[in-house]
């Protein structure tokens, strides 16, 4: 009977072991995909940038086409 406990508690540990080794696993996972989310924002942050840059620059040239448009729709 006492060989019954100890392999239950034995099983009850190496159980335990194999639990934590897997939260382990789970929580690098975790911590490499907050990684890629960050750089995601970083590269829609740098992409939004250009945009604006972009719209920027060329905002008298967009006046122009709006302005002509207009023109051509009335």
């Amino acid at each position: 009977m006492f060989d019954d406990f100890k392999n239950a508690g034995r099983d009850t540990l190496s159980a335990a072991k194999n639990l934590q080794t897997q939260l382990v696993k789970l929580n690098q996972s975790v911590i490499k995909l907050n990684q890629a989310m960050d750089g995601v924002s970083e590269f829609t942050r740098a992409a939004q940038h250009a945009i604006d840059l972009w719209q920027f620059k060329n905002e008298p040239r967009l006046i122009k086409i709006q302005k002509l448009l207009s023109k051509y729709q009335s």
